[in-house]
């Protein structure tokens, strides 16, 4: 345990045995709303802390109406340089907790600093103990430090009747510097109970305060349990605000056949874009617990109205698939449902690169390359188009050697120097990792092989920053990467994994394949590793073929690693006319995901993402048009 998590745990205990710790000293009192209160999108509301308008009163049904009472999504931002703060507040509803959600959470409050690296960190939860006059202290871990910047989220599930913040007497407690310009407007989340917090533990754990916490800017909670449905006139209070983007979560409340989401989506969208043409919206799909009833059906709903309007011209639309949003093991959730703490941090983390995106904030996809490239034609022209990608930043290129061969380790050398030459041919050497593969294939399939490059796959694992992942493309044979999470299973939850090999027939994944064949107890290790898995089989690509005449065309005569690429290909394989390029598909089909047909089932217990079908013209129109050196 560090010495950060003891200091809070110890911080923990001594504020809920002493709620009142504070009160031996003389305090001054401030309320919260004289500092920068985020999260509220209107002025004119009834209580200083409600969510929506006056004017909605009578434009929505009497249940919304009475949750948008609740402060969920509402924070205070502050700066104070005092060793301990206290928090007294006084709540709206008597019922202080539900069946399935705990107090800290329903009707509790959380502080959170900003660290030295720009982070925020939790400090301590506030449980209330009654309706009026809560108390309690929080003593920063590092002392008294000189504009701490500071979050206070106030409760979930409950209304704030007044808030307040009070430190010593000697100490100071400022409202904070604005919001950096591109970081200053909020987004804006429409949803269920899932949304308004239901059930993190504390409003810290909310999905949406930790997506804020991620964008570092303000979020708008609009989740109302039980509501969501998407009715007229939701539109038109939500095209008051001025977001960055509006982010709409309702599948769970709106379980309505096709023509209802068709009327319903195309209204709110219309509604929205008469004020904001340009706002991003982001529309997430329904996720449930067993990952192979995804997409639901009114995923499905969703997604052919929201293309509907794509279709129309409508532009600055998004769809989120549910599939991903609380993980394949069944533990995001309390009741089947409602996300607990683990689900809530996993669909923040999950819709984190994708509204950071629509935000036009490019977030490239850190990638890592293991292949076996001196065993085919195809491999070198896979790893050409990805360090070609801008929307890639490949941080390793590994080598490893292929089944059917008397010298394991003579494959994985001759494939290390191949990587090199290309990595030299194009200036990388100095800026991509290219360590050695496995010298051997795995004894069995719990026992690893341990490698530079199963170490390194490992450590860029786990230098991959909260909100993304690894993208580790498997070209060859499956020994570093199986090793690499065998050596450290943690990371399976830190990377994604895609793979050229193995067949798919009736339903299921067979290992009777090239590169399963590889290192067979390395492909059964990795179908049952956990880690996300999406596939590329080869029974997908019979028809993935290319021309060596389009190769000369577009590479001969062009220097470096193109003409490198026509060399391999005549002495490689110089009497043939055409060769099914295999590896490329796995790239493009990341890259361009219109052009792969994907689906998810689940075989042995575990999910698994398998391509069915490819497009191959545009696949080889989008590869010769991404590496083009005119």
């Amino acid at each position: 345990m560090t010495a950060l998590y003891s200091s809070a745990l110890a911080l923990l205990v001594l504020f809920v045995l002493f709620p009142g710790l504070a009160m031996g000293q003389e305090l001054q009192w401030r309320d919260a709303g004289s500092f920068e209160i985020e999260g509220r999108g209107w002025a004119n509301t009834a209580g200083p802390y409600d969510r929506l308008p006056d004017s909605a009163k009578d434009k929505v049904n009497p249940h919304v109406w009475d949750l948008s009472k609740d402060s969920a999504g509402i924070c205070a931002r502050f700066t104070t340089d005092a060793a301990s703060i206290s928090v007294r507040w006084s709540l709206t509803r008597e019922a202080l907790d539900m069946p399935h959600m705990p107090s800290t959470g329903v009707s509790g409050v959380d502080l959170y600093t900003r660290a030295a690296d720009g982070a925020w960190r939790f400090i301590g939860n506030g449980a209330p103990h009654q309706v009026d006059a809560n108390l309690v202290t929080f003593i920063f871990p590092d002392g008294a430090k000189p504009q701490r910047e500071c979050l206070l989220y106030f409760p979930l599930y409950n209304g704030v009747k007044s808030i307040e913040i009070g430190a010593p007497q000697d100490a100071h407690l400022d409202k904070p510097a604005p919001r950096p310009e591109g970081k200053s407007k909020p987004v804006v989340v429409y949803g269920t109970s899932i949304v308004q917090g239901g059930c993190a533990s504390r409003p810290g754990m909310a999905w949406t305060a930790i997506l804020g916490r991620l964008l570092d800017r303000p979020v708008i909670n609009l989740g109302f349990s039980g509501s969501a449905t998407m009715e007229p006139p939701v539109g038109e209070p939500l095209a008051e605000l001025d977001p960055a983007a509006y982010v709409i979560d309702c599948t769970w409340n709106t379980q309505a056949g096709p023509d209802v989401y068709l009327e319903r989506i195309t209204q709110l969208v219309h509604a929205i874009r008469k004020a904001h043409p340009d706002t991003p919206m982001i529309f997430v799909g329904q996720s449930l617990i067993r990952p192979e009833a995804h997409p639901t059906e009114y995923t499905r709903n969703q997604e052919a109205a929201v293309k509907n309007l794509q279709n129309e011209g409508i532009k600055g639309l998004f769809l989120v698939p549910g599939t991903d949003l609380i993980g394949y093991d069944g533990e995001g959730t309390v009741d089947g449902c409602h996300p607990n703490d683990l689900g809530m941090n996993r669909q923040a983390h999950c819709l984190f690169p994708i509204i950071r995106q629509a935000l036009s904030e490019p977030v490239k996809s850190l990638v890592y390359i293991d292949t076996d490239t001196a065993n085919e034609l195809d491999d070198p022209y896979a790893i050409f188009r990805a360090l070609s990608a801008p929307e890639f930043s490949v941080v390793g290129l590994s080598s490893m050697s292929w089944g059917g061969i008397p010298d394991f380790a003579e494959g994985m050398r001759k494939s290390q120097k191949m990587n090199e030459d290309i990595l030299a041919l194009m200036g990388l050497t100095d800026q991509i990792a290219h360590p050695q593969g496995a010298l051997t294939p795995m004894p069995d399939p719990s026992t690893p092989v341990d490698s530079p490059a199963a170490r390194d796959i490992i450590a860029k694992a786990k230098e991959t920053p909260d909100g993304q992942k690894l993208h580790v493309f498997v070209l060859g044979a499956y020994t570093n990467i199986a090793s690499a999470m065998l050596l450290e299973p943690s990371i399976k939850d830190k990377i994604m994994v895609r793979v050229i090999g193995f067949n798919y027939i009736d339903g299921q994944i067979q290992p009777n394949e090239f590169n399963a064949h590889g290192d067979l107890n390395a492909s059964a290790s990795l179908l049952k590793s956990g880690a996300e898995l999406h596939i590329m089989p080869t029974s997908s690509l019979r028809d993935f073929k290319w021309a060596k005449a389009d190769v000369e065309a577009h590479f001969k005569g062009k220097g470096g690693v193109p003409d490198y690429l026509v060399k391999r290909w005549d002495e490689h394989c110089p009497n043939d006319a055409t060769r099914i390029l295999w590896d490329v598909a796995v790239i493009e089909a990341f890259l361009r995901p219109n052009l792969a047909v994907e689906e998810n089932f689940e075989q042995d217990g575990f999910s698994i993402h398998v391509w069915t079908s490819v497009d191959v013209q545009g696949m080889q129109a989008d590869y010769w048009e991404a590496v083009k050196t005119e």
